[in-house]
């Protein structure tokens, strides 16, 4: 009596060596906003290896969870990583809010704002990096399912999507984004060119009489195939590195400024006049009001008299919080000079 037995069902054998170079340009693709946006910061360093390691571990976490949850469980279950990032920060440094928790909540609701009425360089605290880091958590997330739904193209639409934001974000603040665009360039190569996952090789046959047919696909070498993405990589990047501000040179328009819409928040602070102390210094001439040495004739001013009341003039009362780093003044002052503070090297 024969036997018929059917082979046992294909069990899919996971992502191979052919979707690594795409999950390196899901990895770019996300992380090329974060590039443009960290340009406009004080800590541009910093923010930007903030930005790519969350690039690369939203992806990562993504992925891997894709694979055994569905897109929704996918999104839900990765989203308090990044909440717990912007705890940890609002340790490391901390914003205009009390404590971890409430510093943390108030980045989280008003980390746009803090953006927008802040100088430029934009200082780094958790206000400021709430907004990047949580936009570029969701864009790796977004990207890494969009690619394991074999969407390709779709999967490079939430890199572009950070990247144009990033730029309206920073308006004039920071240079042109070229090297974000390289990145956008070499990231949709590396996508385009690879695979999400791939099966195991179909046979066909009878395995009870031992007879297999093998259909495995014949394709290009894997090496020749590494080869011409490398091209194309290099060659994408030089076109958008150094074509674009050669393309670009010749053009004299700037980005609005976003900051513009918005007005700051101050800190009024109580001027008293200093007008009204003349009377007194000028019936004691002989007493010693201040000592200046220097080697070149100065202008000195003690006080600059900015409001007036109608009545009388009286000082600026009104000031923003410059953090760490003062903006250029605008417009700049005529034939200035630096002078190192006593004691700096």
């Amino acid at each position: 009596m024969a036997t018929m037995t059917a082979p046992a069902p294909e069990r899919s054998a996971g992502p191979g060596p052919s979707a690594l170079p795409a999950r390196a340009g899901l990895v770019l693709s996300t992380a090329a906003g974060g590039v443009v946006v960290s340009a406009s910061y004080a800590s541009t360093g910093t923010l930007l290896a903030v930005l790519a390691a969350c690039s690369v571990v939203s992806v990562a976490v993504a992925l891997l969870l894709r694979s055994r949850y569905d897109a929704l469980r996918t999104v839900l279950t990765g989203v308090p990583l990044p909440l717990v990032c912007v705890v940890a920060a609002s340790a490391w440094v901390p914003g205009q809010g009390d404590g971890v928790l409430l510093g943390a909540g108030e980045a989280l609701l008003h980390s746009g704002a803090r953006i927008l009425t802040s100088t430029a360089p934009t200082p780094l605290t958790v206000d400021t990096l709430a907004l990047p880091l949580l936009t570029t958590w969701l864009t790796g997330t977004a990207t890494a399912l969009a690619w394991r739904a074999e969407r390709r193209a779709l999967a490079l639409l939430p890199g572009l999507v950070l990247l144009v934001g990033a730029v309206v974000l920073n308006g004039p603040v920071a240079p042109p984004g070229f090297t974000a665009i390289g990145l956008l360039g070499v990231a949709a190569v590396l996508v385009m060119s690879g695979r999400a996952a791939t099966g195991a090789p179909s046979t066909t046959g009878s395995p009870s009489l031992g007879i297999q047919v093998d259909h495995r696909p014949s394709g290009p070498s894997p090496v020749r195939d590494a080869v011409v993405t490398g091209l194309i990589c290099v060659i994408t990047a030089t076109l958008a590195v150094l074509g674009g501000p050669a393309l670009l040179a010749g053009w004299t328009t700037e980005p609005g400024d976003p900051r513009a819409v918005l007005t700051p928040p101050m800190d009024p602070q109580q001027a008293l006049n200093p007008l009204s102390h003349l009377p007194a210094w000028a019936a004691e001439p002989e007493e010693h009001l201040l000592t200046v040495e220097s080697d070149r004739p100065l202008e000195l001013r003690w006080v600059a008299l900015a409001d007036f009341t109608g009545t009388t003039w009286l000082p600026e009362s009104g000031y923003r919080n410059a953090d760490q780093v003062l903006p250029a003044p605008v417009p700049p002052p005529p034939g200035p000079t630096a002078t190192s503070p006593p004691g700096s090297a």
